[in-house]
């Protein structure tokens, strides 16, 4: 019995420690951009920004980022890791 215990807990040592690990994995800035280009591209108008650029304002936590559409348009927007590795955007309103 006291084997089996030992196999188990080593077992699921084993599995839980590689999935806590990426769960803490912060994205770099190129990977922030590729990822928001990907969103914005991604829906059904097809192609609709040329080109995200960000810049870090907290070591790969939090980014500032600006997107410019294929018409020119500039999108400002603020970008925060969250646990995860998800991305939570707040979006600025356009001028004009």
């Amino acid at each position: 019995m006291l084997k089996l215990v030992a196999l188990a807990s080593a077992l699921g040592l084993g599995i839980a420690v590689p999935a806590t690990g990426s769960l803490h994995a912060k994205p770099s800035r190129a990977h922030v951009e590729q990822r928001l280009l990907q969103q914005l591209n991604s829906g059904p108008d097809g192609r609709i920004t040329q080109a995200v650029h960000c810049s870090t304002i907290q070591k790969n936590v939090s980014f500032s980022c600006v997107a410019l559409s294929t018409r020119s348009t500039r999108l400002d927007a603020h970008v925060v890791v969250v646990s995860g590795g998800g991305l939570r955007t707040a979006w600025a309103p356009l001028q004009g």
